[in-house]
């Protein structure tokens, strides 16, 4: 969820839940997807329309820095992280318009979760306990 304090969006904590979608899924899939797990979990979630924004707060429409209309894979080309990396917010189109109700809102982090390669452990690094060493004081 992104909270709208003063100073700009940023994401609220504790309000995140993936989703699986598509791997060439459209924003408005991927959003559709988002705010129903979102309401299915929250039940005090404000009745919408939301927007679908990147994690600096802009709306996702297109590829940022193209024209290119948004599809999550070609996204994940451009930025170059898994999918399982992958981040993305709901928030209220309302509040995200500038009405003055900016503390009423709602965001998911979408977290994209695929069956591929990409989710490999190659990026994961294995917790080793330590067996009987003692630690210096």
């Amino acid at each position: 969820m992104m909270t709208c304090p003063t100073g700009g969006l940023r994401p609220q904590r504790g309000r995140t839940l993936p989703i699986s979608v598509d791997l060439k899924s459209s924003a408005k899939q991927i959003l559709a997807v988002a705010e129903k797990k979102m309401k299915d979990f929250n039940k005090d979630l404000l009745e919408g329309p939301y927007v679908l924004l990147y994690p600096d707060g802009t709306e996702v429409v297109t590829i940022p820095g193209t024209q290119r209309p948004f599809s999550l894979d070609e996204y994940k080309e451009e930025i170059g992280k898994p999918y399982a990396r992958i981040n993305l917010f709901i928030f209220l189109k309302e509040d995200f318009e500038g009405a003055e109700n900016a503390g009423s809102d709602s965001e998911i982090v979408v977290t994209i979760k695929s069956g591929g390669d990409e989710l490999s452990m190659a990026d994961t690094l294995p917790l080793e306990e330590p067996g009987n060493e003692s630690t210096p004081i």
